[in-house]
């Protein structure tokens, strides 16, 4: 299921890297990687976790800031405040 979604992100999208845990998903990346797929090592280290977290996070708030400020936000959105 997993190498199937990657192989259709790598048909839509121009995937620069596909981001893995080595301890985890070792055997689908390398099946991956033989295809082709760009596979990037990345272990789940609280370091590389807190990273992540903390980029998303920001994804998530910028994006619910722009929608707050609709006439209608999303209703999930609607209490959201900056």
């Amino acid at each position: 299921m997993i190498a199937r979604t990657v192989r259709d992100l790598m048909k839509r999208f121009a995937v620069r890297g596909m981001y893995f845990d080595p301890y985890q998903m070792a055997a689908v990346a390398q099946r991956l990687q033989a295809a082709g797929v760009p596979m990037r090592e990345f272990p789940q280290t609280v370091g590389n976790l807190t990273e992540i977290a903390s980029g998303l996070f920001e994804l998530v708030k910028s994006r619910a800031r722009r929608l707050s400020r609709r006439r209608h936000p999303p209703r999930h959105l609607s209490h959201y405040r900056d």
